[in-house]
């Protein structure tokens, strides 16, 4: 009877023994590089802007290997999330890695996860401290890992859990990556004037066809230049030349086109100049002189290329007229008589004879 007895309190022991190993709780996972000898470490590029750093693009690809999983019955899993978690510089947002798991007890895989500049904002904090102070011209390489937290959300009913409903553990894990400050773009060297042309094509205007008043600037360096346009009577325009039309025509030396084209239907005389700001340099007065019959008009200036509507006023001219000579008559010399002889004398009275 006590044999039989010990027999029976022995497999209940074994029964008891065998259910809480059923009901048994664990979780358990990692998150880790996936990173392959051909791939290297990932290159956080931090490109200089407006005086300070940023990372160079929006989206990185981190690769990671991750598994994730719980034991025991009356749970699952839920959702997994990853977010970059630096000792000093902060957590960035969370990354969706599995979503709507709908309570399975295991997933794993490998992944390359699309992190914008958001999520890798602690690792964008790291680079702007150690690119701060390169202005050197070549690259700075600095070694160094994002460091990643997974979070795992699961649901559990299991008595031997740690708390009923939805819960959640951590796994730490970092993916080697490489900070590269880039050189410090070089300041553009200042536009300078080395010669200036004014003329027009064609040489000689002619009345009802277009004339194009041609600036050619020879600069040391393709960029903008400013310069007021100058007509004769006073006017002026503020205006520039654009790197755009640039083109090399020497070793450090470039040449830049600007222009305005006209079209005058009547007689117009009037003459233009350039004045660079900051050079010296200046053109002589370009003579626009354009003969038509009849009057003056205001000219009619190419859509885009001309100067705005009224800034030129036209210089009106007295009408020239024509005054006919006026002639005297010719003067008439008087005739004389062929032949003429003198008249005889005739004395008339008593004492003719004597």
């Amino acid at each position: 009877m006590l044999k039989h007895m010990k027999m029976f309190t022995a497999s209940a022991a074994i029964l008891s023994a065998s259910a809480v190993t059923a009901n048994a709780f664990e979780v358990y996972g990692f998150i880790r590089s996936n990173v392959n000898q051909f791939g290297g470490p990932v290159q956080l590029v931090m490109q200089h802007v407006d005086g300070g750093h940023r990372l160079k693009s929006a989206s990185t690809i981190v690769p990671v290997s991750y598994e994730a999983g719980i034991k025991g019955v009356q749970s699952g899993l839920r959702q997994i999330d990853v977010r970059v978690s630096h000792i000093t510089k902060g957590n960035g947002p969370d990354f969706g890695l599995r979503r709507q798991l709908n309570d399975v007890d295991h997933v794993s895989g490998n992944v390359s996860m699309s992190m914008t500049r958001a999520h890798l904002a602690p690792l964008e904090k790291l680079g702007q401290d150690l690119c701060a102070s390169h202005d050197g011209p070549g690259e700075k390489r600095v070694d160094t890992t994002i460091p990643l937290q997974m979070k795992v959300t699961y649901l559990s009913t299991n008595q031997f859990a740690p708390g009923t409903g939805l819960d959640s553990f951590a796994r730490e894990g970092s993916v080697p990556a490489t900070i590269v400050c880039e050189a410090k773009p070089k300041s553009p060297p200042k536009v300078s004037l080395m010669q200036l042309k004014l003329y027009t094509i064609p040489a000689r205007p002619v009345c009802g066809k277009p004339v194009v008043v041609m600036a050619e600037f020879f600069v040391n360096y393709p960029g903008p230049y400013n310069f007021k346009y100058f007509r004769d009577n006073g006017d002026h325009q503020d205006t520039s030349v654009t790197a755009a039309s640039a083109v090399p025509v020497a070793q450090n030396l470039y040449m830049q086109r600007w222009s305005r084209t006209y079209t005058f239907t009547r007689t117009e005389n009037r003459k233009y100049r350039i004045v660079p700001q900051g050079s010296p340099l200046t053109t002589d007065w370009v003579d626009v002189s354009v003969h038509c019959t009849g009057g003056i008009a205001t000219p009619q200036a190419n859509t885009g290329n001309a100067p705005k509507q009224g800034a030129f006023k036209p210089v009106i001219a007295p009408a020239k007229i024509k005054i006919a000579p006026v002639l005297a008559p010719a003067s008439r010399k008087p005739k004389a008589e062929a032949n003429a002889q003198p008249r005889p004398f005739r004395h008339i009275g008593k004492n003719a004879a004597q």
